[in-house]
């Protein structure tokens, strides 16, 4: 799988859940946990998601 495949289906499964945890996402994968967490990081890093220990979180934009 692709990287960006690999990020198009984090995103999805935070759209559906909320939340996931790096277990989940590599279970669901079945890709690394390095993998997972490296991905997590970036995704983080450009604004989409909240990395929290252990998994993530969907990002919400704050309110004006």
């Amino acid at each position: 799988m692709l990287t960006e495949q690999r990020y198009e289906q984090i995103l999805k499964l935070l759209e559906k859940e909320g939340s996931i945890t790096v277990t989940e996402v590599k279970e669901l994968l079945n890709i690394s946990e390095s993998t997972v967490r490296r991905d997590i990081t970036a995704l983080h890093n450009a604004g989409k998601l909240v990395k929290v220990f252990g998994g993530c979180l969907l990002y919400t934009s704050p309110s004006p």
